[in-house]
């Protein structure tokens, strides 16, 4: 039997399209297109669907659901980061989007509420017991739709006040004792026009796992309209099968034979050391100069037609213009960026609301003046042998590796690089179209995040500098630098980095929206 393919690659991260956001460096949407999928397939995709169809590979088990599941190594990670920075609500994701037509309010409550009973990381609080911090999930879910009626605001700052509003609650921590770790907001400013979002703390989702939500919601949401039971088949696992399973893996080791492939490539090195505006505080705000931006159709065609001509993915042409930027700023001939994968390489997992992603440290050797179209193969090569060493969970190698964990700053790497190229399922409620609109970033926890999404004909992305090291005008001065580099990329790859200023770069080639 054919198996399903395996979503663990570097090519994209919380969704296809802006709407959907990560306070983070590790939500991951791959949703599969199934139109683009060849018949088989897409006949083996709707069978996992509907449960008919045996998994490939090691299965992960049920487990005995009278026991709390213990945290996975990514939720621990979240846990511990919360526990540093008490209060925050830089560790949410988020997806938004206008809703253009009529929507049955009460349809879209029930739906929510049903999809928490299906799915228990909605349902999930964390508790400590005396091994330390647990999942606990309640019998019934706590969250509800939330309902806004913006109508009475004058029709030119409706729009304005409907964001506003969903921003402020994106921006509200979340008690993950008390719990809900999930919220869900529709605003209404007329009758055919409402703002719809999806708020979660990363504990219990990932990027993916609001791919799976909404298009779960989609069906639900119709049945409910249509007056008839919800008719999804059951989850074939829920998280915290996932997280028993894994600590059981964790302790088998297997994951250990990659370890000396990682110690080879990373031990000794630093990550990149961007000039900074001020001394870094003991503890990081999470405050960050976020700035949006749009490549220009010309070059977002040549950079796709680069990756065609040199037989590689839109993630690498990109990175490597990210990567030719760090080298500019820092100076230095190894650079360390960090990018997350989707991990999920069981079929099992495919519809599970969690949190999976692992994120991997590509460090790129730049040294002997290398032309860009060299810094390309090269990202490629490290791409490609990151990705063939990705069972090595990231906590797992920063402790073998014995990195200093400074409160003040990431281990092995303080850049972040992250393409949002894969599509959203089907977007809309019944007759109600979806429009995603991104919502604010205001944190970042490395020193410099570059989000990209590749939505045609243009590739849109956002610059996230930490508002703890640089000024707001040093935000403006990398992201001009990152978009010369890109330019140049596309439009002379044979260019050297250093002796030919490849790394200094060309004219401001970006729409910048401040």
């Amino acid at each position: 039997m054919r198996r399903l393919p395996r979503p663990n690659r570097l090519h994209g991260a919380r969704g296809g399209r802006p709407g959907l956001r990560s306070g983070r460096a590790c939500g991951v949407v791959v949703m599969t297109r199934t139109n683009e999928l060849s018949a088989t397939k897409r006949t083996l995709l709707e069978r996992w669907r509907s449960g008919r169809v045996a998994l490939g590979g090691q299965s992960i088990p049920r487990r005995d659901p009278a026991q709390p599941a213990p945290l996975s190594v990514q939720q621990e990670r979240f846990w511990l980061l919360e526990q540093l920075t008490p209060g925050t609500s830089a560790f949410t994701l988020s997806f938004a989007a206008w809703l253009h037509g009529d929507v049955d309010a009460p349809a879209l409550g029930h739906a929510v509420i049903d999809l928490a009973r299906r799915h228990e990381s909605m349902r999930t609080t964390i508790g400590l017991a005396a091994a330390g911090p647990v999942q606990e999930v309640a019998a019934e879910p706590a969250v509800r739709l939330e309902l806004h009626d913006a109508g009475s605001v004058p029709a030119p700052r409706r729009a304005r006040e409907s964001l506003r509003l969903v921003t402020t609650a994106l921006r509200e921590p979340f008690d993950l004792a008390r719990g809900p770790l999930a919220r869900t907001w529709l605003v209404s400013l007329q009758p055919d026009l409402h703002l719809f979002a999806i708020i979660v703390h990363h504990l219990v989702s990932d990027g993916w796992s609001l791919g799976v939500a909404l298009t779960e919601l989609r069906v639900l949401y119709e049945r409910h309209a249509a007056g008839e039971p919800p008719a999804l088949p059951a989850p074939v696992l829920q998280y915290g099968d996932v997280a028993a399973w894994q600590r059981s893996w964790l302790r088998e080791g297997r994951w250990r034979a990659n370890l000396p492939w990682w110690r080879d490539r990373l031990a000794g090195g630093e990550p990149p050391a961007l000039p900074a505006d001020r001394p870094r505080p003991a503890l990081p705000s999470l405050r960050c100069h976020s700035r949006p931006f749009t490549l220009p159709t010309d070059l977002s065609r040549g950079l796709r037609d680069l990756a065609r001509l040199e037989g590689v993915t839109l993630f690498v042409t990109l990175l490597t213009g990210f990567v030719a930027l760090l080298a500019g700023a820092s100076g230095q001939t190894q650079v360390a960026v960090g990018s997350p994968t989707a991990n999920r390489p069981h079929a099992e997992t495919f519809g599970v609301i969690g949190v999976f992603i692992n994120t991997l440290v590509l460090r790129v050797d730049l040294s002997g003046d290398p032309t860009l179209r060299e810094v390309l193969r090269r990202v490629r090569a490290v791409t490609l042998q990151a990705l063939a060493h990705q069972d090595v969970p990231f906590e797992e190698l920063v402790q073998d590796l014995r990195s200093e964990r400074d409160l003040d700053r990431s281990p092995l790497f303080q850049a972040l690089f992250v393409l949002q190229n894969s599509p959203m399922p089907e977007l809309g409620f019944g007759g109600a179209r979806m429009e995603p609109v991104e919502l604010p970033s205001g944190s970042c926890m490395v020193d410099l995040e570059v989000h990209l999404w590749d939505r045609e004909p243009e590739i849109g992305g956002r610059l996230n500098a930490s508002a703890d090291v640089f000024e707001a005008a040093t935000a403006d001065r990398l992201l001009r630098r990152l978009l010369a580099a890109l330019e140049m990329l596309a439009a002379d790859p044979e260019r050297r980095l250093v002796s030919e200023g490849a790394m200094r770069g060309g004219r401001d080639a970006v729409r910048h929206v401040l």
